[in-house]
């Protein structure tokens, strides 16, 4: 349910709320013993633009959302008797984006997210934990017909509890893409990405590669679509994982 745009020069703000309700027939995802439970999600928040205009060279956003999870069975002696199930996410983020006469475009974004790990059992405590997701990209347009990008992304996650340290995680992500331009609408691509994933012990860092090829498709003038199939590839940093490999699809 948007609220009113407010307009303060070339920039809009939008204050926002969602109401969401779900039943979960299972909501510690256990094999046995399942619990059912409705779950209501209230989601306020606010949207930053500048400028409004669709044609600008320059677009910045920013946003911020806090979902408020609350559980009928919160509280219950049997199932939740420390009260672990309802909990409040935050996620602060934004983006910046550049269109340059020279056919060249660069992005950036940043997102910042409080958030937790449900609890697995009845009686355990939710494990919360902190999380900076990076993003920027460099894309280069020849003539209109050919198109090569560069994106990094990168995600660091750290539990707040020490006992939890062994599940944080490291990962950065570099992607290297061709288009060839069929039409204003359709482009053939190709591309691969190279990720590096940190763990703490007992878990093994690892590094995974894709090669793929698809296609691009603009159904609107703000939603593209990729269809892609590859391969995709894992190593670990030890000898005692084997190292997988699989076809790719997305």
């Amino acid at each position: 349910m948007p609220a009113y745009g407010m307009w303060v020069g070339d920039s809009q703000i939008n204050p926002f709320v969602q109401v969401e309700g779900t039943y979960e027939s299972n909501i510690f995802q256990t094999y046995t013993d399942e619990e059912s439970d409705f779950i209501t999600v209230i989601s306020p928040g606010i949207h930053y633009q500048y400028p409004t205009a669709e044609d600008a060279s320059m677009k910045f956003n920013a946003d911020y959302r806090a979902d408020i999870r609350m559980y009928g069975n919160d509280g219950d002696s049997t199932i939740d008797p420390d009260g672990e199930l309802n909990t409040i996410d935050h996620r602060l983020g934004a983006d910046l984006f550049f269109d340059l006469a020279s056919g060249v475009e660069l992005a950036a974004g940043y997102a910042f997210n409080v958030t937790s790990v449900a609890p697995s059992e009845p009686g355990d405590e939710r494990n919360p934990y902190k999380e900076h997701d990076l993003s920027g990209s460099m894309a280069y347009t020849y003539a209109d017909t050919y198109k090569i990008e560069f994106a990094y992304d990168g995600m660091f996650r750290s539990f707040d509890e020490a006992e939890d340290a062994d599940d944080d995680i490291t990962r950065n992500d570099l992607q290297l893409m061709g288009f060839y331009n069929l039409s204003q609408v359709l482009s053939l691509l190709v591309g691969g990405n190279y990720a590096m994933l940190t763990r703490e012990a007992p878990f093994f860092d690892s590094n995974e590669w894709k090669g793929y090829g698809g296609v691009e498709y603009d159904l609107t003038g703000k939603t593209t679509g990729r269809l892609v199939l590859g391969m995709v590839g894992r190593q670990f940093d030890t000898d005692l994982v084997d190292d997988p490999s699989d076809f790719y699809f997305n």
